[in-house]
């Protein structure tokens, strides 16, 4: 009997470890603050959120290169990038679908100043 459990709590470990991902969170106060941590040169958040990101909150996951992310920006300080594109508009929120580094982005920004992101590859 001892056996059998020694077993099945092995068996339960690795079961675990292989379905575990690794995931990565951060925060940032600003876009600057953002810039400087490199994780934009790491790959991991695009360059062109907006200038005016604050209460950026960002996590990836290393195994799948997804991510997620959310920010607060001006309202009027919206993305322009030639790798964005306008995916939707609505009377409070646009929806942008971009590329980035192999990976598909929807970046939705509220007009109320808040912004969500999610990013996964092709």
């Amino acid at each position: 009997m001892k056996m059998f459990f020694t077993i099945a709590l092995l068996s339960l470990s690795l079961t675990l470890f292989y379905f575990s991902e690794e995931k990565v969170m951060n925060s940032f106060k600003n876009y600057d603050e953002l810039v400087q941590s490199g994780i934009i040169d790491k790959g991991w958040l695009p360059p062109y959120l907006p200038r005016s990101a604050t209460n950026i909150e960002e996590e990836h996951y290393v195994d799948t290169n997804i991510v997620y992310a959310t920010f607060d920006f001006h309202p009027d300080d919206i993305l322009n990038d030639s790798d964005c594109k306008i995916k939707e508009t609505l009377e409070f929120v646009t929806t942008y679908s971009c590329e980035y580094r192999g990976s598909n982005l929807k970046i939705t920004m509220f007009n109320t100043g808040h912004a969500d992101l999610f990013s996964q590859p092709k």
